[in-house]
């Protein structure tokens, strides 16, 4: 084979060419595709965990509504916290079955509204506890409106709620709690767009045999002026309690009793000298200028000592540096 041999004829190159710019014409991008943006700081990304002080603050609701209800039933009440969810508000409502109590709430100073969501059959198992009843009642029970009376009970189980909302809050961030209104159907309780995400925490209430739950709802955009606070678990609230507790600590420890003693000289003697001691037997001391005292038997202090207005005293030279009291 020529050299001439190894290239292709133009006929040829032509015809690769054809080829090659059809075919890049087929791949081309259809300009008219919708593209969706995608955006990384979107809430889609927001993570619950992102909010330790906000699990922290369910707790201490739990313990706190659990100690309310008892207070107004009289009768022991298990609340199992579940655990905080972050969902679209739109797939939260459809979740929703009306009727049942829905509270419309503003937490001051936080900016929009949230969600206390009482389950019927929560107001139905308390009206039933504190009229005394076996707790039989029809499984539709929560299928059919409040009657004036159990809105009444409906509303102090809200007033406990509010309360019980309002101390789990204060350690972290002081709030307080009004009520807007009441609804029944979840699509007239409009506190966000659909779209948006909330954090939601479903409690469930037992008494017995019977339960009932009561929902939270909190909008991403109600705390987000207090994110970076919930976002730490160390807060200012929590680092004044510290400081508190640091100075009671410290008044407690001034106030112990603790044992001083200041050995003024030490002479050696047998038990025979003792045994042969008689009446008007004189035992020479020699006393020391300085003398050291003990705080519970560690030296603490070198002392003078003499008399002051009458009675014994000791005046302190000079304090003893060692490991007992740099502790």
């Amino acid at each position: 084979m020529t050299l001439n041999e190894k290239f292709l004829e133009q006929s040829e190159l032509e015809s690769l060419l054809i080829g090659l710019t059809e075919k890049h014409s087929e791949n081309k991008l259809n300009s008219n595709i919708d593209v969706n943006p995608y955006a990384f700081s979107s809430q889609k990304h927001i993570d619950e965990n992102l909010f330790p002080s906000l699990e922290h603050i369910n707790e201490r609701f739990r313990k706190s509504l659990k100690t309310g209800l008892f207070n107004l039933l009289c009768k022991n009440v298990e609340i199992t916290a579940g655990s905080l969810c972050t969902e679209k508000y739109s797939d939260f409502t459809q979740d929703l079955f009306s009727p049942r109590s829905i509270y419309i709430i503003k937490i001051n100073p936080l900016p929009g509204n949230a969600l206390v969501i009482i389950d019927y059959n929560l107001i139905f198992m308390i009206v039933d506890n504190l009229f005394g009843s076996i707790g039989n009642f029809p499984n539709n029970f929560g299928h059919r409106e409040c009657t004036q009376t159990e809105q009444r009970i409906a509303n102090h189980i809200l007033k406990v709620t509010f309360e019980s909302l309002q101390e789990a809050w204060e350690e972290i961030y002081k709030v307080n709690i009004d009520l807007i209104r009441t609804e029944t159907d979840p699509k007239f309780a409009n506190i966000t767009q659909p779209n948006d995400f909330v954090l939601t925490t479903s409690f469930k209430i037992e008494i017995g045999s019977l339960s009932g739950s009561l929902n939270l709802c909190i909008p991403i955009s109600l705390i987000s002026s207090i994110q970076d606070l919930l976002q730490n678990k160390t807060t200012h609230q929590s680092t004044a309690v510290d400081q508190n507790w640091e100075a009671i600590l410290k008044r407690e420890v001034q106030s112990l009793d603790v044992e001083l003693k200041a050995n003024l000289t030490t002479i050696n003697l047998t038990l025979g000298d003792i045994q042969n001691m008689k009446v008007n037997d004189v035992i020479s001391l020699e006393l020391p200028e300085i003398i050291t005292v003990t705080v519970n038997d560690i030296q603490a202090m070198e002392c003078s000592y003499g008399k002051l207005k009458g009675k014994y005293a000791l005046r302190i030279e000079s304090l003893i540096e060692n490991s007992h009291n740099e502790s």
